[in-house]
């Protein structure tokens, strides 16, 4: 072997080898955790030094931020100041006149540390008036909200007369993007003829920080300074540790070589006596004047070979002894393994025999396991196509009562509204419309209900948290609940949030305690809802359902009531099933929440037994929580000038629409008649900035209708209203040209927001067209 040829035989010079070997570990291993070691250590120290610096800027930086807005604020205030003083001294001055005053001009328009300015813009209507750049004066600056949202969100925020600031992003010309601050504060003092003003301080936000960033670079020569030092101390002592541990291993080494000659000479002369016993000497002996362990072994090499000289004699004895045994044996193990194959024989034959009858119990069971699953395949189905029919069914009623009974709301909620309006706060008939109206809203969300449960319509939805809106609503109904009943909330989850919207899951919620408090109503019980996190696995309990397997959020209604049988169980989700007496419900309730939980791709299952309560469980995909939108803050209704083309087939709506649009200042020319509404606008296509039309009506529809408008005036806008309508959808609207689309019945609000909306956009695309 390769390894043997290297190995040099004798005991010295392996000693001497091992020596040299065992050394060289240590030093290997030392450069190397020196190496290691002193990368980390480096990185380590340069973390640290990386890690305070950045602290450091990151105070130093906000520091510097805080100074730059107060500076700015401390502007914007001072300017203020000025211009009050100056308004007080010239109170018959026009707006008019102080932008042609020059002295006035410099006073509004001044310098902000090195780079920043002031402004001056209308109060009331945020129109800029004083600007340092002449062509951003008499400048609407609302058509900055789409290029400059936080900018306009400052500016939107001072609109209502108190004072702003914030932070947004510049564009220059070269195409780069900085940071700006500017901080707003509102003028006590009007002008001549009664404009509002507001004064806003501007300046970029890297003339604060520089000095941060000017240190930072200093720092960071100093650090690579400092890593050199380290590096080259690190090195000197890697030589050093390298130097003193060789000096070791050349010292050792020697020291082996002496003591390897020492202990070689009585080890020769042991091989040599071995030699001999080989050759068949058992008289020889090894002298040696050795103690310790290699005296020990010479003394009991001696003792071997004098027992292996008297046992000699006796090992052919042995051997014929042996050969006589080996043969007694070997007749045994023939006779054994004879009776083994005849037993082994007799046991593959029983063998044989089991399986053939356990193939043919297999056959039986799985036919019988098949013929199982085909049964239970069969039924599911069945039941699945009764309750798609029971569905399409409800949804052909939906629709077919859906755009009149909307049309009808409409006019009571119009209408009702504009008495509110009228009525004195005080008066006693203010309660009685009010009544009408919440009896009207209740007969809007059930037409919404129906639509949803046979799926003609859906909410609109987003990212939901489910906690708060359940206290929110198990506050509301506490009232409405007997006093027997208990109420018991476990919101544990912190992951609650789900695709829907709150009406959907109030719906939900509202049914499923009502029907719980119905079956408890005698003897008063506890009603419990849980809310959970549970991940659906493929094998779970519920895998004979349609739901996919993921994440879900879990609410369980569980209720200490009557309970159902068996036969209930299985219709208790059925349109118009119901075990309540004539009057006390229509059987809609859980079949709505079956629905609305369906639409929002969740199931839901019950457990019950007669006499112990009821249990629902409803399955909800989660969604990221990071989906949740801030809540929409509830403003004045907008109003306006501009003049109107109103359509609608129902008298009361035109007379409401025509009357509601003119109290909020607009300028409206209403019919029943589409084929009218078109030759009113043909004969004058600019008279109009607006037309709002119905959908269903006969002759000509409002989609139809909005097509022939566009075709005379490409740049109308029109807004499509209807109750319900299968011809026409949102995507339909968008794609024949149409700005918006709405569901009736309309609210004031909603209404008037969504009429501002059009029109100001409108008006923004003339303001920015070329010229």
């Amino acid at each position: 072997m390769l390894l043997t040829r290297i190995i040099p035989r004798k005991f010295s010079s392996r000693l001497l080898l091992m020596i040299l070997f065992t050394g060289l570990i240590p030093v290997i291993i030392f450069t190397f955790l020196i190496q290691n070691s002193s990368d980390r250590f480096k990185n380590e120290i340069n973390q640290t030094v990386q890690s305070g610096r950045d602290q450091e800027w990151r105070r130093s930086e906000a520091f510097l931020r805080q100074q730059g807005e107060e500076q700015i604020c401390a502007k914007a205030i001072d300017v203020a100041l000025q211009l009050n003083l100056a308004l007080r001294i010239v109170p018959w001055m026009t707006l008019e006149d102080l932008q042609r005053d020059g002295k006035f001009h410099e006073v509004a328009v001044q310098r902000v540390g090195r780079t920043g300015y002031t402004t001056l813009y209308e109060t009331r209507t945020g129109i800029s008036r004083f600007h340092r750049d002449r062509k951003y004066e008499n400048v609407k600056l609302r058509r900055f909200s789409k290029s400059l949202p936080a900018f306009w969100a400052i500016v939107r925020k001072s609109l209502t007369g108190k004072s702003a600031g914030g932070y947004y992003d510049w564009k220059e010309p070269n195409g780069s993007v900085c940071q700006k601050y500017m901080y707003a504060v509102p003028l006590t003092t009007q002008t001549g003829d009664g404009v509002r003003l507001s004064v806003a301080a501007t300046a970029y936000v890297d003339e604060f920080t520089q000095p941060v960033r000017e240190a930072e670079a200093i720092h960071q020569d100093t650090t690579r300074l400092l890593m050199g030092t380290i590096g080259a101390s690190i090195e000197a002592f890697q030589k050093t540790g390298l130097f003193t541990m060789g000096l070791g291993i050349v010292v050792a080494s020697l020291l082996a070589l002496c003591v390897g000659r020492y202990f070689s000479r009585t080890i020769g002369r042991l091989r040599e006596a071995t030699g001999r016993v080989n050759a068949g000497d058992y008289a020889i002996r090894v002298r040696s004047s050795m103690s310790g362990e290699i005296g020990t072994f010479v003394a009991d090499f001696n003792t071997m070979v004098a027992q292996l000289e008297a046992t000699t004699v006796s090992k052919h004895r042995l051997e014929e002894s042996e050969e006589k045994l080996r043969q007694t044996n070997t007749e045994l193990l023939r006779e054994v393994a004879e009776r083994t194959k005849a037993e082994g024989a007799l046991k593959e034959a029983h063998n044989q025999l089991e399986r053939r009858v356990e193939e043919r119990t297999d056959e039986l069971q799985q036919a019988y396991a098949k013929l199982v699953e085909e049964i239970k395949e069969r039924e599911q189905l069945e039941a699945q196509l009764r309750q798609a029919q029971k569905m399409e069914a409800i949804g052909t009623l939906a629709g077919g009562i859906a755009h009149d009974f909307n049309n009808m709301l409409a006019a009571i909620i119009g209408f009702s509204e504009i008495i509110e309006e009228d009525l004195p706060k005080d008066s006693l008939s203010v309660h009685h419309i009010q009544s009408v109206l919440g009896a009207a809203s209740r007969g809007r969300d059930l037409v919404k209900q129906i639509l949803a449960f046979s799926r003609k319509t859906e909410h609109v939805r987003g990212a939901l948290s489910l906690s708060p809106l359940i206290k929110e609503t198990i506050q509301l109904l506490r009232a409405s609940l007997p006093t027997t009943i208990a109420i018991r909330l476990n919101l544990n989850t912190a992951e609650d949030i789900v695709l829907a919207s709150p009406a959907e899951i109030q719906q939900v919620l509202m049914n499923l305690v009502t029907n719980a408090a119905f079956a408890m109503h005698d003897s008063g019980g506890t009603l419990t809802i849980n809310l959970a996190n549970i991940d659906f696995e493929p094998d779970s309990s519920l895998s004979n359902t349609d739901v996919e397997p993921g994440e879900y959020v879990q609410l369980v209604v569980t209720d200490t009531g009557s309970g159902m049988t068996p036969d209930v169980m299985k219709k208790v989700f059925d349109p118009f099933f119901t075990t309540k007496k004539v009057g006390e419900g229509a059987g809609m309730g859980l079949s709505v929440v079956y629905g609305i939980v369906k639409s929002l791709h969740g199931v839901i299952t019950v457990e019950s037994r007669p006499c112990v309560g009821s249990i629902f469980k409803i399955l909800l995909p989660k969604s990221p929580a990071d989906m949740i939108s801030e809540p929409i803050k509830a403003e004045a209704t907008p109003t306006g000038n501009e003049r109107i083309l109103f359509i609608d087939d129902e008298d009361l709506l035109v007379e409401w629409g025509k009357t509601f649009l003119e109290k909020l200042g607009y300028a409206v020319k209403a019919t029943t008649v589409s084929a009218e509404a078109l030759k009113v606008f043909s004969s004058d296509p600019s008279q109009f900035d607006l037309v709002i039309s119905d959908q269903s009506m006969p002759g000509i529809t409002g989609l139809h209708l909005a097509r022939k408008l566009l075709k005379i005036r490409s740049n109308i806008p029109i807004i499509l209203c209807t109750g319900y309508s299968d011809s026409v959808s949102p995507e339909k609207a968008k794609e024949a040209g149409i700005k918006e689309f709405l569901m009736k019945p309309l609210g004031k609000q909603e209404l008037a927001k969504v009429i501002r909306r059009v029109l100001d956009t409108a008006e923004s695309k003339m303001l920015n067209r070329p010229s």
